[in-house]
């Protein structure tokens, strides 16, 4: 004879109800770490784009402060654009750097202008071709 004591079944009943109250706040807890992590990754993108302007912002202020410098600023300049390459165009890229508060991509972009590289600005159809390969078109120019 098999007897099913009344506290047996509701001991299972209620054990029962815990694990499933338990599974949907450890479902619920899940779904909240996952939003913390989504945000917290788009805190840290956000947090980089900041960064990366109050650079920039700062060095247009550093330009600002230098304007009285555009006539040496001008005459490197004319330098830099008229040299045929080499290593007198690759010492003017420090200086350049310095004058202009360059950002090293901006850098980097002018040491391979210096050093006769093309730089690809994605730009469609002709944009390998500068306005740089215009000049030696103005300096045959009578």
């Amino acid at each position: 004879m098999i007897v099913i004591s009344s506290s047996g079944v509701s001991g299972h009943r209620s054990s029962a109800a815990m694990v499933a109250a338990l599974e949907r706040r450890s479902k619920h807890l899940s779904l909240l770490l996952s939003e913390a992590e989504s945000e917290g990754a788009r805190l840290a993108q956000q947090n980089a784009l900041l960064k990366e302007e109050v650079r920039r912002l700062e060095r247009s202020a550093e330009r600002t402060e230098h304007a009285h410098n555009a006539e040496y600023l001008k005459n490197v300049l004319i330098k830099f654009i008229t040299l045929q390459g080499g290593d007198e165009r690759c010492r003017l890229v420090p200086v350049l750097t310095t004058i202009l508060k360059l950002s090293p991509e901006e850098t980097s972009q002018l040491n391979t202008v210096a050093s006769g590289g093309v730089l690809d600005s994605g730009h469609g159809a002709g944009a390998s071709r500068g306005w740089g390969s215009y000049l030696p078109l103005w300096h045959s120019s009578p």
